[in-house]
């Protein structure tokens, strides 16, 4: 179900095309809500993982390439 379709039941809209542009916003708006929640926590993880391994990249003696050692990584 479409966040649109849930936002005509609610409104009691019986079609899409008498949708206003307030009724059109809250449903983009309420869209951009869910994706934030949902994609936030893997987002985290990620950041999260990107610095340890940040943290623990050594460069090696003047190659110029570096070495990762393995981190525990607490959440």
């Amino acid at each position: 179900m479409r966040v649109k379709d849930v936002v005509k039941a609610l409104m009691r809209i019986q079609s899409s095309e008498s949708m206003t542009l307030l009724h059109n916003a809250l449903a983009g708006g309420l869209t951009g809500l869910v994706s934030t929640l949902a994609s936030c926590p893997i987002e985290l993880v990620k950041c999260r993982t990107q610095g340890m391994l940040e943290i623990v990249t050594k460069p090696t003696s003047g190659t110029g390439s570096a070495v990762a050692t393995s981190p525990a990584i607490r959440f």
